[in-house]
């Protein structure tokens, strides 16, 4: 009879302790981020860290974690592409549903702007560009700095 507790106690105790595998790919994600707060790492930096992390999450056929896709749509945001901010904070409210106030509250705060005839837009790069193709430098960033509080 004792054997067949002891059995019975080392049986629940090596399954309660057997690893759970994630529900998400989170990759470099939380240090990406807290490098992007700490103002360590511009939009670029961690678009390109974020997009490779996208495509090894991808690969694995893992989701995304909640605030991943938010946080890349406000980094492209910061940079003028306003279709990709809106691609992604749209993205991230459908995985997950319950960021809907958050995301309408982004939206809202930065509306899509409507082209102007002559006025800049960002390229695919980031670059500001008039429509006449040159470089503007006075180009701004459409999209408030949401989570330094700007």
């Amino acid at each position: 009879m004792r054997l067949l507790i002891s059995t019975l106690c080392a049986a629940l105790l090596t399954a309660c302790a057997a690893p759970r595998e994630p529900l998400y790919y989170w990759g470099n994600f939380p240090a990406q981020q807290y490098a992007y707060l700490q103002g360590r790492q511009g939009p670029e930096e961690g678009i390109q860290a974020l997009e490779k992390t996208r495509e090894e999450a991808k690969a694995q056929g893992k989701p995304l974690p909640p605030g991943f896709q938010a946080h890349l749509g406000l980094l492209y945001g910061q940079t003028g592409r306003t279709d990709l901010f809106e691609q992604y904070l749209a993205a991230e409210k459908q995985q997950y549903p319950e960021s809907a106030a958050y995301i309408d509250f982004l939206l809202q705060k930065n509306p899509p702007e409507k082209a102007q005839p002559g006025a800049p837009h960002a390229d695919q790069t980031g670059s500001a560009k008039s429509q006449s193709g040159e470089a503007t430098p006075e180009h701004k960033n459409p999209v408030k700095n949401v989570h330094r509080g700007q």
